[in-house]
């Protein structure tokens, strides 16, 4: 074994492509000659591979065992945990987060309804902590899920790219354990009627209640909770949109799997009661039509005969692929509260209607102004008419209006 663990974990960080094949692969040598044209892959042809070879031996890079030289268990172990990219944070963990979430939340609102104006020091302090606390526990469950997605994602690309019969089933089958038992009960978590959404809620209520105290505004907090509201509303948006674009890749591939996965049960049992001539099990007298001829022969034989040599001739087949087609992005529809978050951050409009149009510059002329009178409901006091009147050109049709101005958050409105 090693002499020192500094020595071992050196030489693995040194040499870790190789050891990284070596482990994956499994494999096992058993003469210095299968060693060294095993290196020959990952070094130069003038490197000295049989002291390589003695310095692997010496640190325990390699073991023998029943004859022959391999990796030790361990270092196979702890290479196949380090890719193994589908180890998600499982559901429970996100609910976890969001229970902490809503603890945080529940202080914030018994804080908040028992300060008494004037606010002292020690309170603000203990409202801005908490805000902070249920920023970080917010990101934490976002970045959590968009990197999970994101890794799902990957996944799926690798698995397009495998040509290997063993490699595509062993992918597909870690494709459908994730979509079951991590993508599908996370979007359940997420849904509008379920926890997380209701918990985001209360702090977007909370963040509001902040903001309309004057008092708190003047010590500072204002600014931090109308970013956090902010936040809220659009990370949440956000990251439900991506675990459904990550579903929407991963469906199909499931979908087809199972239905493979059946076909080729079936056939596999039809031909092993063939060859075992266990009729009965194939229940022919039911799925088979016969039509009884007047010479009173049976055409249900001669199908009989016809199916069991198809039967035979397809058994030496491959199974069919899936079909390999690229991802389809997800065209979400524009509503009046999404170009609102937009304006949010924007100083001032000249014209807003224009702005509406150059942003919506795909969506139906009727769409877009029922989006800009939705915009000016929503927000009456940012949007303020003018005497002007402009012609407005979208698609084929000419528009008369008057023109509106927005003042957004920047400008103190």
């Amino acid at each position: 074994m090693a002499r020192s663990a500094q020595e071992f974990i050196t030489f693995v960080a040194n040499h870790f492509r190789l050891l990284d094949a070596m482990c994956r692969e499994r494999r096992h040598f058993s003469s210095d000659d299968d060693i060294v044209a095993f290196l020959r892959q990952f070094e130069n042809e003038d490197k000295n591979l049989t002291r390589l070879i003695n310095r692997m031996r010496e640190i325990g890079v390699l073991v023998e065992t029943t004859g022959e030289w391999a990796a030790p268990a361990f270092l196979v172990e702890f290479i196949a945990k380090l890719f193994e990219r589908h180890v998600l944070a499982s559901p429970k963990v996100i609910q976890g987060w969001i229970e902490t979430l809503r603890s945080h939340v529940s202080a914030l609102c018994d804080q908040i309804a028992a300060s008494q104006l004037p606010l002292c020091e020690t309170v603000v302090d203990a409202i801005r902590f908490r805000l902070q606390e249920i920023e970080d526990v917010f990101q934490t469950i976002i970045r959590t899920v968009q990197e999970n997605c994101d890794r799902i994602g990957a996944e799926v690309v690798g698995y397009r790219q495998l040509e290997d019969q063993k490699s595509l089933r062993n992918r597909l089958n870690r494709l459908i354990t994730l979509h079951d038992e991590y993508l599908e009960p996370v979007i359940r978590i997420l849904d509008i009627n379920e926890d997380f959404y209701s918990v985001t809620e209360q702090v977007a209520t909370c963040c509001d209640r902040i903001v309309e105290v004057d008092d708190i505004n003047s010590l500072g907090l204002n600014e931090q909770a109308r970013f956090i509201h902010r936040e809220v509303i659009c990370l949440r948006r956000a990251v439900v949109r991506r675990a459904e674009e990550a579903r929407r890749e991963l469906s199909p591939l499931c979908e087809a799997a199972v239905r493979e996965s059946r076909i080729a049960i079936g056939v596999a049992r039809a031909l092993e009661a063939i060859r075992l001539m266990q009729w009965q099990r194939l229940a022919l007298e039911s799925d088979l039509q016969i039509i009884e001829e007047r010479d009173r022969l049976l055409c249900g034989d001669r199908a009989i005969e016809r199916y069991l040599r198809q039967a035979l001739q397809i058994k030496p087949r491959k199974l069919p692929r899936v079909a390999i087609s690229s991802p389809e992005i997800l065209q979400l529809s524009v509503s009046a509260e999404d170009l609102v978050d937009r304006l949010s951050d924007v100083a001032s409009i000249d014209d807003l209607l224009g702005w509406v149009l150059l942003t919506c510059d795909d969506v139906n002329v009727d769409s877009v102004i029922r989006l800009f009178h939705a915009i000016i409901e929503l927000r009456p006091v940012q949007a303020q008419p003018t005497e002007d009147q402009v012609d407005y050109e979208h698609c084929d049709f000419l528009v008369r209006a008057n023109r509106w101005t927005w003042k957004g958050m920047r400008n103190g409105a």
